[in-house]
């Protein structure tokens, strides 16, 4: 080989670094999708679980509602021999469950209710026995 057609071959090193590296996308790419993904994450996970319908109930009814993994309202009064309503407006399981034994809902699934009566006078703490962290408090008087 000639040393005009060595001077025009590529340089071996050159090559050889060019077939094993891949083309990285421009930096402003990685750091506008970021937030696109987050967005498009949030969007899904609303059209998933629908709008949010006003959360509690009236005043002075005798309601609980269960929402986004807690009570509404979270305390409520009322008076002995009270039949409490509460609605679930989650899509998973949860309880009413007051801590002293007062009442229990058992299991309510999504989008059910169901009706308890609160007969003993005092303030009732209660918890979801399923998901412990969701609390509330009825006070009977």
């Amino acid at each position: 080989m000639s040393s005009d057609a060595r001077a025009q071959m590529p340089d071996g090193d050159a090559v050889s670094a060019s077939r094993g590296s891949s083309r990285r996308p421009p930096a402003i790419l990685v750091i506008l999708a970021v937030p696109i993904v987050a967005l498009a994450a949030a969007l899904v996970t609303r059209a998933v679980e629908g709008p949010s319908p006003t959360v509690g109930a009236a005043v002075g009814s005798n309601t609980v509602v269960i929402q986004n993994f807690s009570f509404h309202p979270a305390t409520l009064t009322v008076a002995p021999g009270t039949r409490l309503t509460v609605t679930n407006r989650d899509n998973t399981a949860h309880t009413m469950s007051a801590n002293d034994g007062a009442f229990d809902t058992g299991p309510i699934e999504g989008g059910r209710s169901v009706t308890v009566t609160v007969r003993r006078a005092g303030t009732h703490s209660y918890i979801c026995k399923i998901h412990n962290t969701m609390k509330g408090t009825v006070v009977v008087r």
